[in-house]
């Protein structure tokens, strides 16, 4: 009786350190990331609308998940490279994409994708940060 109580237990201690474990594996939003270009246009898949923030959504956290495509649009007078900075805090992850220094050729556009990762054992919060796409 006193085994069968204690295995209970212990079950039921599991069960509740998942529980409080799982509580905090969900970065709760609003995760959103403010778009700003500099000599070109961020739109979506279509190329129909402007994008000036994206919605990350739910992420757990200790993963990584794309975004895209977007279509990134040269609206300067000359072939382009482009770069992107974001103000992404260290302490919750980062923000990539895999148009560093690609060519956006003139009157042009290119596709691009967002990764963003989050890291392992931050407590559930939302974030938002600034990204800036620039033509260098």
């Amino acid at each position: 009786m006193v085994v069968a109580a204690c295995l209970a237990a212990l079950v039921v201690g599991i069960i509740v350190a998942r529980a409080s474990v799982s509580l905090f594996n969900l970065n709760v939003g609003p995760n959103i990331g403010t778009v700003t270009t500099l000599g070109l246009a961020l739109k979506d898949f279509s190329g129909t609308n402007t994008v000036t923030s994206i919605d990350w959504g739910n992420i757990t956290t200790g993963s990584s998940r794309s975004y895209g495509p977007y279509l990134l649009v040269n609206t300067g007078s000359a072939d382009e490279n482009v770069t992107m900075t974001n103000d992404m805090s260290a302490l919750i992850g980062t923000c990539t994409w895999d148009a560093e220094n690609r060519t956006v050729p003139y009157a042009g556009s290119i596709f691009i994708d967002f990764t963003i990762t989050i890291l392992p054992d931050i407590p559930a919060q939302g974030f938002s940060f600034n990204i800036t796409i620039q033509a260098i």
